[in-house]
């Protein structure tokens, strides 16, 4: 592999390192220093040396360990994507963990790697985010989507449909059930029924809070 050298500062990825590890810290600059294309323009040991470094350094890409003694990674991880959005940030983490893992990609997080798995590739991780690319380590690709794709069929099970809201208008307009039957060519009955299966979806208390939470999830 060429030198790190070889290659102009000003065209190789700029990384900064953050680990409240000196040792874990050394192991990653060796690993990218070789790297032609690569240039480590700083390490940080804490939160606050990490927002401080970033503003200075402005790095294209910060591996960030998920979790640092002074502050959790993944407040580090927003407020940099809030303060820089075009530095990408790729999360360490020693461990799966389901919570941290969704509360770091909802942070910002543009990869998120475990440390000791099989196929660590860093290197590849670094520029695939350099490039705009999102990187997810394989070993949680199973669990994240399996997830996600929960969450979708959840959402779809306590989505209001027209029905829904044609109902909740006419709730939110004062009408009584035998006025909105009459609205919807619906018996009585059928309404009380429409009602109750609505304000289980909302998690609502009664017929008021029922199109208050309605308003709030959409144009009701």
């Amino acid at each position: 592999m060429s030198s790190a050298r070889n290659q102009p500062l000003a065209d190789r990825i700029r990384v900064l390192i953050v680990d409240d590890h000196p040792v874990v810290r050394e192991g990653l600059r060796a690993l990218l220093t070789v790297e032609h294309d690569m240039a480590v323009v700083g390490e940080a040991g804490s939160a606050e040396d990490a927002l401080t470094s970033v503003a200075q350094l402005a790095p294209d890409v910060v591996v960030l360990d998920i979790k640092l003694k002074d502050g959790d990674g993944t407040e580090v991880c927003r407020q940099i994507k809030e303060s820089r959005p075009e530095t990408a940030v790729i999360m360490l983490s020693a461990f799966w963990d389901d919570f941290l893992t969704r509360r770091a990609l909802q942070a910002g997080a543009d990869g998120y790697l475990l440390k000791h798995a099989e196929r660590f590739d860093l290197q590849k991780s670094i520029r695939a985010v350099a490039s705009g690319e999102p990187v997810l380590d394989p070993a949680l690709v199973g669990p994240v989507f399996g997830q996600l794709r929960q969450q979708r069929a959840l959402d779809k099970e306590h989505a209001l449909t027209r029905r829904d809201l044609a109902l909740l208008r006419l709730v939110a307009q004062g009408l009584t059930n035998k006025e909105i039957a009459g609205h919807l060519h619906l018996s009585p009955h059928t309404v009380k029924e429409y009602l109750s299966a609505i304000m289980a979806k909302l998690g609502a208390k009664n017929r008021a809070h029922a199109v208050l939470l309605a308003k709030e999830q959409t144009d009701l």
